[in-house]
C-alpha cells in the first residue's frame, strides 16, 4: 500500500514528514495493526503486504497531535 499524508491549512495543503502510518487489518471477527512506516519528507509511505488477506479490508491510520486519523 502506498499513499501521502498531506496536513490541509486554511490557504493550503502541505505534506507531513514523519507522520506514523498505520496499516490496520479489518474482519467480522477480528481488526488490528499490520505494519507501520513514518512519511518521508514528502509526506509519502509504501508498506508492502507480504501475506495479503482478501476476508477484510485494509484501513490506512495516520497520527498527528496526539490524535488518530482514518
Amino acid at each position: 500500500m502506498s499513499g501521502r499524508v498531506l496536513l490541509g491549512r486554511a490557504r493550503d495543503t502541505v505534506p507531513l514528514a514523519n507522520a506514523m502510518v498505520v496499516i490496520h487489518h479489518v474482519t467480522r471477527e477480528n481488526a488490528g495493526p499490520v505494519d507501520s512506516m513514518r512519511s518521508d519528507a514528502r509526506g509519502r509511505y509504501r508498506i508492502e503486504l507480504r501475506n495479503p488477506d482478501s476476508s477484510g479490508a485494509y484501513v490506512v491510520s495516520v497520527w498527528y497531535d496526539s490524535l488518530a486519523y482514518v
